[in-house]
C-alpha cells in the first residue's frame, strides 16, 4: 500500500550519500599502503657515497688496513620526495542547495564524499604515472624506479621475467612484501601459471567485508607475496607495468626503507582539505545571463606523495600485454 498524498508531503526521503558509483575502481593497494606523516614540505633520505658518487665499499677483512678518506657533506647523495595535490571540484546551484539540504540530506556532503573518492583515484593514478614536465613536478614510480630495477617485456611476459623482476628487489634482505598491478596484469600471470601447469600460490590477508567489517581472504601471490590491485593506474600504449616492492619503513639504520605514502602532519585525522566556495555573479555584461550566478563550489584537495628510501626497494616488470 502506497502512502497517501498527505503522508507523502510529510515524508522525507533519506538519500544515502555514500552510494556514489555503480562501477567503482579497485584500489586494493590503497587499503594496505602505509602512511608517514611529515612535518615539513618533503621527506628526504640521505645515502652515503664516496666522493666519486660510488657506493661505499664493503668492510675490509680483519687484519687489513685502509687509509681514512675524508667524507665531506658533498659526498652525500640525497633522495628527496615532495608532495603532490590531487584536486577536484563540484559546483551546484544555490537553488539546489535550498531544495535538497535538510537535517538528513545535504547536497554539499554528497559532493564532498564524491570528491574525496575522485581525489583518491587521481592520487593512486599519479602514484605510478606521476606528472611529467618541469623539475619539481610530482614523480611517480614510472620515473623513480631505476633502469637496473626494471625488466622490460614489450608483449606477453614469461614466468621467468616475473621471477627476474621479483628477485630484483634487494632491500629488506630481498624480501618484498607487496605486488601492485592492474587486474589485467594479474589475469595474465594466472593464465601463464595455468598454461605451465603450475599451482597458483595464495597468501592469506585481511580484507574489508561490508557484513562483518573484515575477514581473512586468500589472494593470488608470487612466492607468497600478495598481489594488490590498483586499477587507477594508467595503461601506457606500450603495455601495463607491475611493481614488486618492500612496503613500509622500519625507521632503523638497517635495510627496510620501502614505499610509503607521505602526507602533511597537519592533515592527520582528516586527509582531505575541503573548501566550500561561493561563486559570485559575473560583472561582464556580455556574459550569458546566470553564467556564474547562484552557484556554490565544493573543492577538495588531497595533499599526498610517495617516498621510498632505498633504490632497491621497488622493481618493475614493464610493458606487458594484459588479458
Amino acid at each position: 500500500m502506497s502512502l497517501g498524498s498527505f503522508a507523502q508531503a510529510l515524508a522525507e526521503e533519506k538519500v544515502a550519500k555514500w552510494l556514489l558509483e555503480n562501477w567503482p575502481v579497485k584500489l586494493q593497494f590503497g587499503l594496505v599502503c602505509p602512511i608517514t606523516w611529515v612535518d615539513g614540505k618533503s621527506l628526504k633520505f640521505n645515502s652515503l657515497t664516496d666522493p666519486a658518487g660510488n657506493p661505499i665499499p664493503f668492510a675490509y677483512p680483519l687484519g687489513q688496513c685502509k687509509d681514512y678518506t675524508d667524507q665531506s657533506f658533498d659526498s652525500w647523495q640525497e633522495r628527496v620526495f615532495d608532495f603532490g595535490a590531487p584536486a577536484t571540484m563540484y559546483q551546484s546551484c544555490e537553488s539546489a542547495i535550498d531544495k535538497y539540504t535538510s537535517s538528513i540530506n545535504d547536497v554539499i556532503d554528497a559532493q564532498y564524499a564524491k570528491a574525496c573518492r575522485q581525489c583518491m583515484y587521481e592520487g593512486f593514478r599519479l602514484l605510478e604515472s606521476g606528472i611529467s614536465g618541469n623539475d619539481g613536478e610530482f614523480a611517480g614510480l614510472r620515473s623513480l624506479v631505476p633502469a637496473n630495477m626494471t625488466v622490460t617485456v614489450g608483449g606477453v611476459p614469461t614466468l621467468q621475467q616475473f621471477d627476474d623482476a621479483f628477485f630484483s628487489v634487494v632491500d629488506n634482505e630481498g624480501y618484498p612484501n607487496a605486488i601492485m598491478g592492474r587486474t589485467g596484469s594479474l589475469k595474465r600471470y594466472l593464465n601463464l601459471m595455468r598454461a605451465a601447469n603450475q599451482d597458483i600460490v595464495y597468501a592469506e590477508i585481511e580484507v574489508p567485508d561490508p557484513r562483518t567489517g573484515t575477514r581473512l581472504a586468500r589472494v593470488p601471490s608470487i612466492h607468497g607475496v600478495p598481489w594488490y590491485i590498483n586499477d587507477a593506474m594508467e595503461v601506457p600504449p606500450e603495455g601495463e607495468n607491475v611493481y614488486f616492492m618492500v612496503m613500509g619503513d622500519n625507521g632503523h639504520h638497517t635495510p627496510g626503507h620501502g614505499l610509503q605514502l607521505i602526507m602533511p602532519q597537519v592533515r592527520r585525522g582528516d586527509m582531505f582539505v575541503k573548501r566550500h566556495i561561493p561563486i559570485t555573479p559575473s560583472n561582464d555584461p556580455s556574459a550569458d545571463a546566470g553564467t556564474l550566478s547562484s552557484r556554490n563550489a565544493v573543492s577538495v584537495i588531497w595533499p599526498m606523495g610517495i617516498a621510498y628510501g632505498s633504490a632497491g626497494a621497488v622493481s618493475r616488470l614493464a610493458n606487458i600485454t594484459p588479458l
